[in-house]
C-alpha cells in the first residue's frame, strides 16, 4: 500500500494490480470490522489506508464512471466503498468544487438507476426462506454477489454488504455536506429548527467489532436463497422500535422514464428532490405457522390487506389475528411447524402530513418491508419501503410506488433513516415526536420537474406553484415551516392516535 501511494497508482508491476483488489479488500474489510484499536493503528499509520483508498477511488471507481454505459457494481467495489464509510474516508476527495462534482457524477447512476442494481440478498417476493432443504441439488444457486476469499489458508465465500446500499448512505451524507453543488437548499427544509447546523447523516464513528457482528453473520448465512440457513428468527428484535428521522430521494419521473427507455444518460442530468420524514415505529412479536410467515396479502402492502385505516394499523399492533408474545414467551422455543415473526406498526410525519405504517421483517436476512399509507391531509400516493438495518443502526433501502404491479418495473428511489439514541444519531436532533418541530421538504434550487409520478401524484409539486425554491418561508401549508399564514387544520384521525405529549397512545387503548 505504501508503494502504491508512492507511485500514485494501484497498478504497480510486481507489487499490486486491480486483479488482486478483491483479495486485498477482503483483508482490509476484515481488519476494519474486527477493529478494537490495534488494527486501527496498523491501518492508519503503517498502511496509510486513507491515502491508499483515495488512489483506488481515482484509479477504479472514478475511471469506471467515465466509460460509456452503466458503471459496474461488484463485490470488490462494495468492499471498497464500505471500508471508506467505516473508516470515515468518504469525507475525502472533496477539497475543491471539481472533486465534489466528480463524486456526485460517479454516484448518480448507482443512486437513481434502481432497477439496474441489486440490493437484496434474495428477491423481495419470497416471503419464506430458504426455498429448499440444505442438501438440495436440484436448483442452481441464486447468489449473484458472493465472492471467494482466503483466510488463514482456507478458501471461503461471503456476500459482502451491497455496494448500492453503501452508495445511498454515501450520497445522503454528500447531499448534506454540499447541498449547493447538488441544487438543494438545506436551510429551508431539513428541519424547522435553525440550530440544526449539522446534517442528520453527518456523524462518523470508528466502530469496535461488536457493531459488525450481525452484518458479519448475514454476509455468511444469506448467500443463497435456496439453501442458506439465514439469520436467527429474532435477530432484529428491538432494532426498529422508536423514533426515526430520514429522507426519501425522488428522481424526476420524466427523467426516470427516459432512463428506462434510453439508458444511463438521463441519470446524470435529471433533477431530484429530497423529502424529510420522521416516524414512530412499534414492534409486535407474533407466533405464526411456518406457512403463514409473510402474510397472504399483496407484497406491495407488506403482506397485509389493501387497506389504509386506523383500524388496520391497530390490528397489526394487536398481532393481526395471531398470538402476541411478550416477556419470556418471545425467547421460548417453538413447537415444530411454528415460528415467530416481527410486525411493525406506527405512523410518519412530513410536510405532506401524517401517514400510517404497516410492515414486517423477513427473518432470513432481516429485510424490512413497510407499507406507507396515503398522507393526510395532503395525499401523495402510497409507497412500499424495502431495506435493511445496517452496521451502526442505519435503516437504508428503497421506496417504490404501489401503482405499478409488483411484477413490473416500478418508480423507485433511495431512502435512509437513523433512530434516535443510536450511534449515528446527532445529539442536537429531537428524540421524539413530542420534542420535534416537524419536517419540511428539501427544496430544489432550479425549476420544478413537470412530470407526475405513477397514479398522477407528483411528490415534486406537493406545494403551491407560487412557492419559490430557496425562499425562507412559504405560503403553502404543506411546506411545514410553521408559517402563521397557513390555515388552521382540523385534527386528523391519526393525530387523535397521539396523546397530548405528541407520543402514540398506549397500545392497550388502541387495541380496546
Amino acid at each position: 500500500m505504501r508503494i502504491c501511494i508512492e507511485k500514485g497508482t494501484i497498478n504497480v508491476p510486481g507489487v499490486s494490480s486491480t486483479r488482486h483488489l478483491e483479495r486485498d479488500f477482503f483483508a482490509l474489510w476484515f481488519l476494519w470490522t474486527e477493529n478494537d484499536q490495534k488494527n486501527l493503528v496498523f491501518l492508519t499509520e503503517e498502511c496509510r489506508f486513507q491515502d491508499w483508498i483515495l488512489i483506488y477511488y481515482r484509479d477504479d471507481m472514478l475511471k469506471d464512471s467515465m466509460r460509456s454505459g452503466f458503471p459496474v457494481d461488484s463485490p470488490t467495489k462494495a468492499l471498497g466503498l464500505w471500508t471508506a464509510l467505516l473508516s470515515g474516508t468518504d469525507l475525502f476527495a472533496e477539497r475543491s468544487a471539481t472533486e465534489v462534482d466528480e463524486k456526485i457524477y460517479m454516484l448518480r447512476p448507482y443512486v437513481f438507476g434502481c432497477p439496474r442494481y441489486e440490493m437484496l440478498y434474495a428477491p423481495w417476493h419470497h416471503r419464506r426462506l430458504p426455498l429448499c432443504a440444505k442438501d438440495c441439488t436440484e436448483h442452481a444457486s441464486m447468489t449473484t454477489y458472493s465472492a471467494p476469499y482466503t483466510r488463514f489458508g482456507h478458501q471461503h465465500t461471503r456476500a459482502p454488504p451491497f455496494f448500492i446500499l453503501g452508495a445511498y448512505l454515501l450520497f445522503l451524507r454528500l447531499v448534506e455536506r454540499h447541498p449547493g453543488r447538488i441544487g438543494i437548499n438545506l436551510n429551508n427544509g431539513s428541519s424547522n429548527d435553525n440550530s440544526y447546523d449539522a446534517g442528520l447523516f453527518s456523524k462518523t464513528h470508528l466502530m469496535p467489532s461488536i457493531y459488525h457482528d450481525v452484518e458479519w453473520q448475514r454476509n455468511t448465512t444469506c448467500q443463497d436463497a435456496h439453501t442458506s440457513a439465514g439469520l436467527p428468527t429474532l435477530t432484529f428484535l428491538g432494532k426498529l422500535e422508536g423514533y426515526w428521522r430520514g429522507h426519501m430521494l425522488f428522481f424526476d419521473f420524466g427523467s426516470y422514464r427516459q432512463f428506462l427507455d434510453e439508458g444511463v444518460t438521463p441519470l446524470y442530468t435529471g433533477t431530484f428532490a429530497a423529502h424529510a420524514i420522521e416516524m414512530e415505529l412499534h414492534e409486535t412479536v407474533i407466533r405464526v405457522r411456518n406457512e403463514d410467515v409473510g402474510g397472504d396479502g399483496p407484497l406491495l402492502f407488506a403482506g397485509f390487506k389493501d387497506e389504509d385505516s386506523d383500524e388496520e394499523v391497530q390490528k397489526v399492533a394487536a398481532g393481526y389475528g395471531h398470538q402476541v408474545l411478550t416477556g419470556d414467551e418471545i425467547t421460548a422455543p417453538e413447537a415444530p411447524g411454528w415460528t415467530k415473526e416481527i410486525l411493525i406498526s406506527g405512523f410518519t410525519r412530513s410536510s405532506w402530513g401524517l401517514s400510517r405504517i404497516r410492515g414486517r421483517i423477513r427473518a432470513w436476512d432481516g429485510l424490512i418491508t413497510i407499507s406507507l399509507g396515503a398522507s393526510q391531509p395532503y395525499p401523495m400516493g402510497r409507497w412500499v419501503w424495502r431495506g435493511y438495518i445496517h452496521t451502526g443502526g442505519v435503516f437504508i433501502g428503497r421506496w417504490r410506488d404501489t401503482y405499478t404491479p409488483e411484477d413490473q418495473t416500478g418508480y423507485e428511489g433511495p431512502l435512509g433513516f437513523i433512530r434516535a439514541g443510536d450511534l449515528f444519531y446527532p445529539d442536537h436532533f429531537p428524540t421524539s415526536m413530542a420534542t420535534s418541530a416537524g419536517t419540511s421538504k428539501l427544496e430544489l434550487s432550479d425549476n420544478l420537474p413537470p412530470n407526475p409520478a405513477p397514479g398522477g401524484r407528483d411528490p415534486f409539486r406537493a406545494r403551491s406553484s407560487s412557492h419559490r425554491a430557496g425562499s425562507g418561508s412559504s405560503d403553502d401549508p404543506m411546506d411545514g415551516s410553521g408559517s402563521s399564514r397557513a390555515p388552521p387544520k382540523r385534527k386528523t384521525t391519526m393525530e387523535k392516535m397521539m396523546d397530548d405529549s405528541g407520543r402514540p397512545r398506549s397500545r392497550g387503548r388502541r387495541a380496546s
